[in-house]
């Protein structure tokens, strides 16, 4: 048999022994079956991929730049949005009222 060696952050490690003991683990058997699982899946058992940050701006309407560096900015929509949540909150007398409404906006 042979053995791994692996370095990790003190506290990932003590993250990961807290996890596993509560799944009824001990570290080592769960890095077997990791390793069990990556060569039945010919691969890494999860998907490995980059993701994209958002970093929100503080404008309430979730506003943000994205990793490519573009600025979606949902803010120029706040007078539709309010002139639109205006004329579709009821109460309505009917049903075609209402669908009016929606139609409307």
């Amino acid at each position: 048999m042979a053995t791994i060696q692996v370095r990790v952050d003190d506290g990932m490690k003590a993250a990961a022994d807290a996890l596993f003991e509560s799944l009824g683990l001990d570290t080592s058997t769960a890095m077997r079956m990791f390793i069990a699982a990556a060569v039945d899946n010919r691969g890494i058992p999860f998907d490995v991929r980059k993701t994209r940050k958002r970093i929100e701006v503080n404008d309430g309407f979730g506003s943000y730049i994205c990793e490519d560096g573009n600025f979606h900015d949902y803010s120029k929509l706040k007078p539709k949005l309010d002139a639109a949540a205006k004329e579709t909150i009821g109460p309505f007398n009917s049903v075609d009222g209402l669908m009016k409404s929606l139609n409307d906006a």
